[in-house]
């Protein structure tokens, strides 16, 4: 199993490895119970076959024997009717499996019979006379009985003289009427068919309607070894396995006849068949029940719950704990559940309790940040404004230029910590915000009269306290620089300040128009330019870019300015 396995899927997978051996095993049983069975089957057959074509035999076998007594007694063999005729009544009335018994002279003639009237008739087997004369014994096909008007089976031993000459034939009617009806008394089963057949395989009575019309496997031999149980199929298409014992086996010309015992096989589908077929099915439905009750057991004990935890635990994350009135109820949950239920509501009433202590601290934080934001601001304007006093009362001259930028100075400082503070963040102002009231205060400053000019794409950058103030006293610092070098036209300290992108560099650029000849020297303003850019990670560089004009550019690494998406 994986790690992203479900809870069901586990539960499945185990219970799969725990009861395949038991279907396996099962399975092994039901095959090999199917087969003891049909092995049974078999014997059974194979047993009734024998034990009916034992019961049966007496019928052809007690003819021989029968005639063969009968052609012994001097009565019977001088074949006169008023001494052999009531010798023969005697044996039907004694013998009710035979209807007639009937002594033929060479040529056919009765001469006598157990049926005086019969006395003086012609047999009809003419093949017979030319079969008996080399035979012992023989039975005829199925024919019908003239004399007792009904089917028979004719047992014929031949008789012979003393020279060892063809002396006539001694007959016995066998009842196939009889034989049938016993057959039906004593196999009265619906799926079991008892038959017996001729040397072809055809029916000549049966217990039942047999759902054949002729059978192609038979022994051939009396003494062969008849184990085997064959199959033929039914019309409506169901199979019938039958098992065949010899009665009468004639290898001189006569009619073989053995016994058919035949079981129907169960209907494909019907109640026989579903009752072997439950061996197989019943692991399979057990297996499929036991998964549904897993698959059942697991979303209702389990699953369901761990939804509802998920609720609550989200609720939780969403509100820290402040907002459960909604949650979810565990009061039918498993013992377990509840009690995962109850920790999670105790972590966000800890929550709720540890945002709640958070909050006030911010806020006491806050209002003190604000009003030391606040003195702050108020102490920046009063330098100012002393500085404003002092610089008025000054003459023109380099003390007075001083107190000017001393004064810019406070006023950049103050206006960075307004923008910060203004929106209570206390953490960052974007650029566009942080330069254009810059343009305002370098204005105130003498005749510096400029612009400020942010490319949209670096518009949305921010910068943070740290930085902040810094580059803001840059510009300011840059632009005093400029300022110095100012002449006497009508555009002198004219600048702008422009910031563009280079690679992974972002550049302030601040430019300024009527400037005189750069001449070199190590001004502080100068030294402030490089120690700011040094501070803020970049680097300062003054250029000449015109007869009139000049410019000073801080580079800085992009990374060292922080956007508004990364800060979000």
């Amino acid at each position: 199993m994986t790690r992203r396995s479900s809870i069901r899927g586990i539960l499945l997978f185990i219970m799969l490895v725990s009861l395949l051996p038991l279907v396996l095993l099962s399975t092994w049983q039901g095959i090999a119970r199917l087969q003891r069975d049909r092995s049974a089957g078999s014997g059974q057959l194979l047993e009734s076959a024998m034990m009916t074509s034992a019961s049966e035999r007496n019928v052809i076998a007690g003819a021989r024997a029968i005639l063969g007594v009968l052609a012994t007694i001097p009565d019977v063999r001088a074949r006169e009717q008023a001494t052999c005729g009531p010798i023969l009544q005697e044996t039907v009335r004694r013998y009710p499996a035979y209807s007639h018994f009937s002594i033929a002279r060479p040529d056919g003639t009765l001469a006598c019979a157990s049926d005086p009237s019969a006395v003086g008739m012609t047999m009809k087997e003419p093949i017979l006379s030319k079969q008996l004369q080399t035979s012992g014994f023989l039975v005829t096909a199925p024919i019908w009985g003239e004399i007792s008007n009904r089917p028979i089976l004719r047992a014929v031993l031949p008789l012979r003289a003393a020279d060892g000459e063809f002396d006539g034939v001694i007959t016995a009617s066998i009842d196939l009427a009889w034989i049938e009806r016993l057959l039906s008394e004593q196999h009265r089963l619906d799926n079991v068919a008892v038959a017996l057949v001729d040397g072809a395989g055809r029916p000549v009575v049966s217990s039942r309607q047999l759902p054949w019309k002729q059978l192609d496997i038979l022994p051939k031999n009396a003494d062969a070894n008849n184990d085997e149980v064959f199959t033929v199929a039914g019309p409506d298409g169901r199979d019938w396995s039958y098992a065949v014992a010899p009665l009468h086996i004639d290898t001189e010309g006569g009619e073989s006849f053995h016994i058919v015992y035949a079981a129907a096989q169960p209907f494909r589908f019907g109640s026989d068949w579903w009752f072997a077929a439950g061996y197989f099915l019943l692991p399979l439905l057990a297996l499929v029940l036991a998964s549904a009750a897993i698959w059942y057991g697991a979303n209702r004990a389990i699953l369901r719950w761990i939804a509802e935890l998920g609720t609550l635990a989200g609720r939780i994350g969403n509100s820290g704990g402040s907002d459960l009135r909604r949650r979810p109820s565990f009061a039918n949950a498993p013992m377990e559940m509840r009690d995962f239920a109850a920790d999670l509501l105790r972590m966000g009433n800890s929550i709720a309790e540890r945002d709640h202590r958070l909050r006030q601290s911010v806020e006491t934080q806050t209002a003190v940040a604000r009003e030391l934001h606040h003195r702050v601001r108020n102490n920046l304007q009063v330098m100012g404004s002393f500085l404003s006093l002092q610089a008025a009362r000054m003459p023109a001259g380099q003390a007075r230029v001083a107190l000017d930028e001393a004064q810019l100075r406070v006023a950049t400082l103050a206006m960075v910590n307004g923008l910060l503070y203004a929106d209570g963040e206390l953490t960052t102002v974007s650029v566009s915000d942080l330069l254009e009231p810059l343009e305002e205060l370098l204005a105130s400053h003498g005749r510096c009269r400029g612009e400020v000019i942010v490319d949209p794409d670096l518009a949305p950058q921010v910068v943070d306290l740290d930085r902040a103030v810094p580059l803001s006293l840059w510009v300011v610092e840059a632009a005093v620089c400029l300022f110095e070098r100012a002449g006497g036209d009508e555009d002198a300290g004219t600048f702008r300040i422009h910031i563009t992108s280079e690679d992974d560099m972002i550049c302030f650029v601040v430019t300024a128009h009527g400037l005189l000849p750069d001449s070199g020297r190590d001004s502080l303003h100068r030294r402030l330019v490089i120690a700011i850019a040094h501070q803020l990670g970049g680097r300062s560089r003054i250029d000449d870019v015109g007869p009139d004009k000049g410019q000073i550019v801080l580079s800085m690494p992009l990374d060292k300015v922080m956007t508004v998406e990364a800060r979000g």
